[in-house]
Formats: C-alpha cells, structure tokens, sequence
C-alpha cells in the first residue's frame, strides 16, 4: 500500500500542498502499513496451515477443496483499488482539501475491505477446522469400524477353525467307536456260528445213527434223553417192522454184531458179505471239548482173531478215538499207526509190549497209577491163550478200580456213543469220571475193614 502512495506521489498525483498535512497522512500510512502486515501475517499462517493439511490430506475431495480456496483468494487479493478508481493527473488539479478527503475516504475503504478479507479468512479457517475435524471423526469411526470388521472376522475364523477341529476330533473318535462295535460284533456272531455247528454235528451225527433212513430229520427219534425226543413212528417193538428197520440200520455193524436170527436178515445186502468192502467213518469230525493230554489213556487191546473186527470198529469211530490218548498192546498200536498215518492231531500214549510177552499185566500197573481210564478188549473166546491169568487180571483190575472197559464190540459201539456225547460242544465231563478220576469198586472199602480187622486181631 505503501508503494503505490509513493508511486501516486512520484507521479504527481499528490500535490506538494499536501505537505501541510504531513501528519494525517503520515498516520494513515502508519495504519495502512501495520493492517497490511497483520493481513500478511494471517494470510501467511492460513497458508502454512493448509499446507500442512494438504500434506497430511492425501484425498482427491481434499486437494480440490483447496484449490478451490486458494483461487478464491488470488482473486480477491488481485483486486483493484476500491471501487476501481484510480486517481490521474487531472484529479490533482483539485484544490488540497479535496484530495485529503478522497485519500481518507480511499483508506477507510480500503480498511473495510481489509477487515472483511479478514474475517472471511477467518471464517473460512474456522470452516477448513470444522471440515478437518470432520474428517478426522470419519476417518476415525472407518478404522474404527474395519477394526471391528477385521477382529470380527479373525474371531470368527478362529471360531471356525476351532468347530472344525472339534467335529473332525468328534469324526475320528466315532469312526473307532464303530470299528471297535464292528469287531465285536463279528466276534459274537463268529461264536454263535460255531456253537450252533456244534449243536447241528451233535444232532446230526446222533440222528444219522439213531434214525431210520426212511423218514426225515423232523421225524427222526433219538433213544438219548439228553437230545430230546420226538413223536415217535416207528413201529412197535417185537413186531416184524420194527426187526426189519433195526436190521437194515445195523447192517454197517452187521460184521461185528453178526446177528443170527435168519427171519430177520436183511436179504438185500446178503450178497454183498466180501471182505472187500470198504469201510467208512459213521462219525464226522468235531472239535473235543477237552484236549487229549488233559485226560487219562484210553487202551485198545484186541486178540489175534479180533484183530480185523478191531480195525473196522477203529475207523468207523476214528473221529472219536482220536479225541483221546490212545495206548495198547504192541499189535493194536501198529494196527492204529495205520489207521492215523498222516494224522498230527493223534496223540499217543505209551505202546505196551505182546499180550504173551506182559503187555495185559503193563496196562494193569498204568490202572493202578491213575494213567489209564478206559479199556476197549475185544477178546477171543474161542481159543485158549498162554497169558490167560493177564487176561483175568487186566479185566479184574478194572472193575476194582470202577474203571470203563468193554470187552464185546457192541459194548464198544455204545460207550463210543456216550464218549461223542460227553466230548462235543461244551462237554459233560461227569460222563468221564474214570477219565478223570480214581475210582473203586464198592467192595473195595469192606474189603479195606475187613483187612483192617485181621491185622488188628493178628497184632493181638
């Protein structure tokens, strides 16, 4: 401002006469000058300030307010003088007092306008504040919502991970609960099958031997109790049926039995008398309730003349005999090494010599030390033997240690079907009690006090 009153006094514009007035216009240069550095100096803070904002406001909404402020500016301070006058050389012509007046009234002008820039700046500071402020809060409330967002969604995806390990946890333990029921399901169902192939060998072979070949499982009748009966239909005992259906079902005996009531021979098989027949197992294989080594011996004991009869019996009831220890006289123990050759689940017991040669008087001391609980003699009685008084020691021995012996073949034939029924399934051991077991005859304890008293009466 300053300069363009120097430059309107070089120019001429003011008058010397305006000397005489030094101190008025001296002021008001003074006043002119100290407004025009406040102007500056606030116009330069503003426009640190909104440097400073601009720095930190990196928006396009932003830089375009600016820009829009600063052209606003530039074009108020570009402004012309007040009322756009500009005083020429004609106006100086004028008389002083005049010219006073009008550089007053140009001032005091010029003073307004200043203050109004002032407070427009003022306001339009205030107003970049508010906008600043503003922002701020927005920009605050954003990050504070996408932190939110953000830890919302890191819970949730822990939340997540966490369900997801727990089903898959929760998966891998019902997978091994479910194979562990499996398996023992199998395992039951497994039992339940071999005990009911047990209990369907047990009737089966029973049935198979005590049941007519004529009539069906349904009507099949078992002469044991313990299996249980049905309706009978056989024919009466005595009657010529019934002595019909016997024969033909003991045929496959008929060379051990050697029945001899002619009226009641089966004519059918009478050509069929060769020795050349083979025979056959009646008796299929079954697991034992009890191992063999678990109960006394079982001996087979035949005369020369009994030999084949023996062999015929053996491998028909193979599968029962080897459910024992089996021992024997010399030639019997031969005769059953042939019958069991290839067979490793036979064990045998001791072999005794020749019946001659003391084989009858060994197997009365096996009796006698608890190793033996069974004798199967099949025994000549049509010859004369050497060893006779063995003989009637070895049998003697057993019924005074209430020991099984048969010593006929169809004696043989039935405790072989009461050793099958005692060994199958579960077992019934009680109908092996010399098996396992020492026993005595009855007499054998009056015997005992009878000694007792002879010894007491001698001593006296």
């Amino acid at each position: 401002m300053k300069k363009v009153i120097i430059d309107m006094m070089s120019d001429g514009v003011v008058s010397s006469s305006t000397s005489s007035t030094p101190s008025s216009l001296d002021s008001a240069v003074q006043a002119v000058a100290r407004r025009g550095r406040s102007t500056s100096t606030r116009s330069s803070k503003s426009s640190c300030e909104g440097k400073k904002k601009k720095k930190k406001k990196k928006k396009q909404s932003s830089r375009k307010k600016k820009e829009k402020s600063k052209s606003k500016r530039r074009g108020r301070s570009r402004s012309p003088i007040p009322n756009g006058r500009l005083t020429t050389k004609n106006d100086s012509k004028q008389p002083n007092s005049s010219n006073s007046e009008s550089w007053e009234s140009m001032i005091t002008e010029w003073e307004h306008e200043e203050g109004g820039k002032e407070t427009m700046s003022s306001e339009a500071l205030k107003l970049r504040i508010e906008e600043g402020k503003t922002h701020r809060r927005s920009r605050g409330e954003s990050a504070a919502s996408t932190r939110t967002s953000r830890s919302s969604r890191i819970s949730l995806h822990s939340s997540f991970n966490s369900k997801r390990s727990s089903t898959e946890v929760s998966l891998e333990s019902l997978k091994l609960r479910i194979e562990e029921a499996t398996n023992d399901l199998n395992s039951l169902l497994l039992e339940e099958k071999e005990q009911h192939q047990q209990q369907n060998n047990t009737n089966s072979s029973i049935s198979n031997e005590l049941s007519d070949d004529d009539y069906s499982d349904s009507e099949s009748v078992s002469t044991l109790k313990t299996v249980g009966s049905t309706r009978s239909t056989r024919s009466k005992p005595g009657s010529r049926e019934f002595n019909q259906e016997m024969v033909s079902k003991l045929h496959i005996h008929r060379k051990s039995l050697c029945i001899q009531d002619d009226e009641y021979t089966d004519n059918t098989h009478s050509n069929n008398n060769n020795d050349d027949e083979v025979v056959k197992s009646e008796v299929d294989d079954f697991v034992a309730a009890f191992d063999p080594n678990d109960m006394r011996c079982l001996a087979l004991v035949s005369h020369n003349e009994m030999k084949t009869t023996m062999k015929n019996f053996v491998i028909k009831y193979k599968n029962v005999l080897k459910k024992f220890k089996l021992t024997g006289t010399n030639s019997t123990m031969k005769m059953l090494g042939q019958v069991f050759e290839g067979d490793a689940s036979v064990v045998f017991g001791p072999a005794c010599s020749s019946g001659p040669l003391g084989g009858d008087a060994e197997l009365v001391a096996m009796m006698a030390q608890g190793k033996l609980g069974g004798i199967l003699f099949f025994q000549d009685p049509m010859t004369s033997h050497p060893h006779q008084c063995d003989i009637e020691c070895l049998v003697r021995q057993a019924l005074v240690h209430n020991t099984v012996i048969a010593t006929t073949p169809i004696t043989a034939m039935t405790i072989m079907e009461v050793f099958k029924l005692a060994l199958m399934g579960n077992g019934r051991p009680e109908l092996l009690p010399s098996f396992f077991f020492s026993l005595q005859s009855p007499t054998v304890e009056s015997y005992k006090k009878g000694q007792a008293k002879v010894i007491e009466n001698r001593t006296s």
